[in-house]
């Protein structure tokens, strides 16, 4: 009979890693991620700051792959049922998936009522509603507004866009429970799917995939790639778990100022070379803040951890209706005619508003929703996106 998967002990000074055992660092870094996503989103074509922050989202990808095989691997091989497995997942994402899917539906409805999409036809709405209500994505060609004057077109969650990346998380998750129970080789299928995404890259010349109709087919490999290395990186490490003598700070700083950098002006060989490290930058900074991790309370830590899937979930639904609400009323015009100024605005009351749904919303949700699955599943992990 095989062995279970990822069976080597792993200990750190004589003391196993539970799969209720947070990773701090990587915890603070998820955070670190979710901000540089907004970044992306708020200045987009303002000041080439945050230009390539997209790739946060394949951080995020790479962490699950380490986190699901940290808290599951070891469970799916005693006998947890695939529906057992989902329905945890279900109840960790879902609370703030459908948080932000209400706030953007009530934008998307704004929209109809205010200036409707171009592309959008009279039912493309209520549609958009429906099929991100059962969290599916919906193909259309809109052109949603992003920042200043520019589009987005053909979101696959025209409800809330960040959202896509959601439902390719669920996706990867159902496939890892499928590849763990049959023992496929992790690393072969992060090398497959590497290739592939490689070649979509080429082909939709861009390497941010997956969040539209028009490169929907590149999100596969794409999340392939980061959530089944993040996997086999977690095996390498349970292999070989001799720390670095790292500062979990230089981690931190580092990884946020990678993430915000502006894409330089360079020939294309640059360019593919900034290309390549931004790629790396994902399976390199989930590495190092494995290897970096010390387990002592660090409170800042936490709470950018805590924190991380609540601005993910709605930093885009809060920028857009504070756009709306601010435009229409004199007073506020002007702020929305200052992009940055209106950006830090829409940042600050997002960050609040993100804090006080995860305190009174999100958490006691949860707490409910996993009362039954914790009696099967001892002690409950941290999550990638979703702390």
């Amino acid at each position: 009979m095989d062995s279970p998967p990822f069976d080597i002990a792993h200990r750190d000074g004589g003391q196993p890693y539970e799969p209720a055992h947070r990773f701090n660092t990587l915890d603070a870094m998820r955070g670190i991620g979710a901000l540089a996503v907004m970044g992306f989103h708020y200045l987009w074509g303002l000041t080439g700051l945050f230009s390539q922050a997209f790739f946060g989202v394949d951080f995020f990808f790479c962490l699950s792959g380490v986190i699901l095989v940290h808290a599951y691997a070891k469970k799916i091989d005693g006998g947890l049922s695939f529906a057992g497995y989902m329905h945890h997942r279900v109840n960790r994402l879902g609370p703030f998936y459908f948080i932000g899917f209400a706030l953007g539906a009530i934008l998307l409805m704004s929209y109809r009522i205010v200036a409707p999409v171009p592309g959008f036809g009279p039912f493309d709405h209520w549609l958009a509603i429906v099929f991100g209500l059962i969290a599916l994505p919906y193909p259309n060609h809109g052109a949603l507004p992003f920042v200043g004057t520019a589009v987005i077109t053909g979101p696959l969650f025209p409800t809330n866009i960040p959202a896509w990346s959601l439902f390719f998380e669920m996706v990867a998750s159902a496939a890892l429970f499928v590849a763990l129970k049959q023992r496929v080789n992790l690393m072969a299928i992060a090398t497959c799917s590497g290739f592939v995404w490689l070649a979509a890259a080429v082909i939709y010349r861009t390497d941010n995939v997956g969040w539209g109709i028009s490169t929907f087919a590149g999100g596969f490999p794409r999340t392939a790639f980061m959530f089944f290395l993040g996997a086999t990186l977690y095996g390498w490490f349970r292999r070989y778990p001799r720390r670095l003598r790292l500062s979990p700070w230089v981690l931190l700083v580092t990884m946020a100022a990678a993430l915000a950098a502006p894409l330089l002006p360079l020939g294309v060989a640059g360019k593919l070379a900034q290309t390549a490290a931004l790629v790396s930058l994902a399976p390199c900074a989930v590495l190092l803040g494995l290897k970096c991790d010390d387990r002592r309370p660090r409170p800042v830590f936490a709470y950018l951890g805590r924190m991380s899937y609540g601005i993910y979930a709605v930093h885009w639904p809060v920028y857009h209706l504070l756009a709306l609400a601010f435009g229409a009323w004199a007073a506020t015009r002007r702020l929305v005619e200052m992009p940055l100024l209106f950006a830090a605005v829409a940042a600050m009351l997002g960050l609040g508003l993100a804090h006080g749904l995860t305190v009174y919303v999100d958490e006691p949700i949860r707490r409910r929703l996993s009362a039954r699955a914790r009696q099967q599943l001892r002690g409950e992990p941290q999550d990638a996106i979703a702390g």
